[in-house]
C-alpha cells in the first residue's frame, strides 16, 4: 500500500513538471511573453534603496539599477546587465536602445554607455544620462528608463519613484 501511495505521488509530481514545461515552453516560443500587455516592467523602487528592476521577458534578463541620484547636476547613472543562454548580445548598442521618461514624458536626453563588459550571452553596461529635465526630480517623480530592441522584446521599462 505504502510502495502505491508514493508511486502515485511521484507520477503526480513529475505530471505537474511536464505541464509546468509545456507552458512555459509554449509562451516562449509563440512571444507571447516577449509582447504581452505593454511589454513592460512596471516595479517601481524607493530611490533611498536603490532596488535594481528585474525583466525576464523573452528569455533574455535585464536587471537595471538606478546607482546615481544626483537631481541637482541633471545627471543619472544605470547599470544594465543583460543574461541569457540562447542569443548572441555582442555589439547590443546601449546608448541607441535606451530612452528616459520623467513622471510618464520623454524627456530629451544624452546617454552614453560605458564600461562595457562581457560578451556573448552576458553583456553589461553603466549608462550616464544627462539632461536638464532631470534637474526637476522632487519627491514622488517617477523616472523610467525604457530599453528597447532585446531580442524579440519591442520594450521593456524600468521605473522608480523619486
Amino acid at each position: 500500500m505504502k510502495v502505491k501511495v508514493i508511486i502515485a505521488c511521484l507520477v503526480t509530481v513529475a505530471l505537474v513538471g511536464v505541464w509546468w514545461a509545456l507552458t512555459a515552453a509554449k509562451a516562449g516560443s509563440t512571444g507571447s511573453n516577449a509582447l504581452s500587455g505593454t511589454g513592460t516592467a512596471q516595479t517601481p523602487a524607493p530611490v533611498s534603496q536603490a532596488n535594481p528592476v528585474i525583466d525576464e521577458q523573452g528569455g533574455i534578463q535585464v536587471v537595471v539599477k538606478w546607482e546615481r541620484q544626483d537631481a541637482q547636476a541633471g545627471m543619472q547613472k544605470f547599470r544594465i546587465e543583460l543574461n541569457n543562454h540562447a542569443l548572441n548580445l555582442d555589439g547590443f548598442d546601449f546608448s541607441r536602445n535606451l530612452k528616459l521618461q520623467l513622471d510618464g514624458i520623454e524627456i530629451p536626453a544624452s546617454i552614453k554607455a560605458a564600461n562595457t563588459s562581457g560578451e556573448g550571452h552576458h553583456v553589461s553596461a553603466e549608462i550616464t544620462a544627462q539632461a536638464s529635465e532631470l534637474t526637476k526630480l522632487k519627491t514622488g517623480s517617477r523616472l523610467s528608463i525604457i530599453l528597447e530592441n532585446v531580442g524579440n522584446t519591442q520594450a521593456r521599462t524600468f521605473s522608480w519613484v523619486y
